[in-house]
Parts: structure tokens; sequence; C-alpha cells
């Protein structure tokens, strides 16, 4: 059966309130036959007889019964309020980042299952975790939730990051810009990258069944060089700055470039006494 299950023909797509309208029409009106309101609303006849004839079981004061298939692949074992509490903190855990894997998730779903009391599917039974097909067409329901790679972040960052350290950053920027007045041209935007000296070789055409299949480099394990740009409010930028992890600093790294003075003033390399 496939993943995602599309149905061949419209079968089982009528709305519930057309059922409903077409049934209160042959309970309210005698005179009304079961033939001429089902092709007044363009249903079959037999499918309004059953819509009617489980309605009256139910009850008639119960709202009507729901009307329409259900797709063979989807599992629903919680209630929208219970997988909405999944949905909430799948959010939260991936907020203070530790986000949950689509393996933990699936066992998540299993645990609270067992809590619940929830009537579960044997599979889920033997290996103590929910299936892939719920998993998928859970994130579907929700539609806030999906699969992303997460970047590193250290501990230490992770901690400094919080509404008081961030509050007090920009109290200390208030006071600054209250009391120098910068100007746009004087704010800048700094941000870096990191670039490697060996680059990752693109595909090449070789012959099919070959096990090794190699493109000459520089070396096979480059060096990372960090890369920071500036950019101001106004549209102005420094040129790029090149971090280079050297102990040992030569001055041919920077030939037709900016070199940084000991006392912290930028000066071009022909300038330098």
């Amino acid at each position: 059966m496939p993943r995602s299950y599309k149905m061949k023909t419209d079968r089982g797509t009528v709305p519930r309130a057309s059922y409903e309208a077409a049934a209160r029409d042959v309970l309210s009106e005698p005179g009304q036959s079961l033939r001429d309101a089902a092709g007044n609303y363009g249903l079959c006849h037999v499918s309004l007889m059953r819509f009617i004839r489980k309605w009256r079981t139910t009850g008639l004061d119960n709202p009507p019964p729901q009307v329409g298939y259900q797709s063979p692949n989807v599992v629903h074992v919680f209630t929208h309020d219970q997988e909405r509490i999944l949905s909430d903190y799948f959010v939260q855990s991936a907020n203070i980042n530790y986000g949950l894997s689509a393996k933990d998730g699936r066992k998540l779903a299993f645990q609270c299952g067992v809590k619940f009391g929830i009537s579960m599917p044997p599979t889920w039974a033997e290996k103590e975790e929910a299936s892939q097909d719920w998993m998928r067409n859970f994130m579907k329901r929700t539609g806030n939730l999906s699969l992303r790679r997460p970047e590193a972040t250290s501990l230490a960052r992770g901690m400094g990051f919080n509404r008081a350290n961030v509050g007090r950053f920009f109290d200390n920027l208030a006071k600054l810009m209250d009391k120098h007045k910068f100007g746009a041209e004087n704010i800048y935007n700094m941000d870096e990258t990191g670039v490697t000296t060996v680059q990752k070789p693109t595909r090449v055409i070789a012959p099919k069944g070959a096990k090794n299949v190699s493109s000459v480099v520089s070396a096979e394990r480059g060096t990372l060089i960090t890369l920071a740009c500036a950019v101001n409010a106004i549209g102005n930028y420094v040129p790029p700055m090149l971090i280079f992890p050297r102990k040992n600093f030569r001055d041919h790294f920077i030939t037709n470039g900016y070199w940084l003075h000991r006392c912290g003033k930028w000066l071009r390399v022909d300038e330098r006494a």
C-alpha cells in the first residue's frame, strides 16, 4: 500500500451538511420520499438511507454521524487535544535546544499511549514505539512540525542566551546610543562564516562498478579559515576580513589587502612604516 493513498474516485467526498439537510427533509416532511431527497442534494439514496438509520440509532438529538472514508494508511490513536499537547511539547523541546529526533518522538508517543491507557496497534507494543506512518501523518496533521537538521550549539552559548542577558545587552546599547549619538554610518553588522582551503570535488564521469573514484585536490584535509564581513546601516561595507589559524604570521598572507597594526589602527600594506 502506498505511503500517501490517493482516491481514484470521488466517492465519500460529499460533505456531512448535505446528508444532514437531506435527512431532515425526509424526517420533517411526511410526503418527502427518500429518492427525491437524495436526488435534490446529489446523493446516493442507499447512502442516505444508511445515514438516517445510523442517526436514528444514535438518537436524533445527538449530532449527525460522520460520513466519508478514512484514509487506509492513517492511524488515529490520540485525540485532537492529546496530539496538540504532543505537538506543543515537540516545539518547546526544540526551542530550548533539546529537540527530539524522529525515533525519540515515536518512543514518546508510545509512552504517552501507555500512560493514558489508549488502545494502540499491536506493532507499537512489539517495538515499544509508534510507527513511521503514524509519525509522518501526525506531522502532516499538525502542520507546524518538520524534520530539521539542528545547528550545533555549545552549552555555554545556550545558557548565555537568555532573557536577562539579552535585556542587559539592549539596556547597555541604549545608554551608549544616548551618550555618543551614533549615526547610521557608524553602526555596523558583522557576520562570520567558515571557508575551507580544500573544496569538495564535484561529480565526475566514471565507469560503473568502480569501487574507488578519486579526484586530485591540494590536500586531503584542508584548513578552516574564518571570513568576516561587516556592513553598516546605510549600505557601506568593510573589505572582507580573513582570520588565519596560524601561530606565526607571514606578510604575504595579506598582499594587496589590509593589515591590522598592533596599536589597533587599520593600515594598508604600502602604508606600513
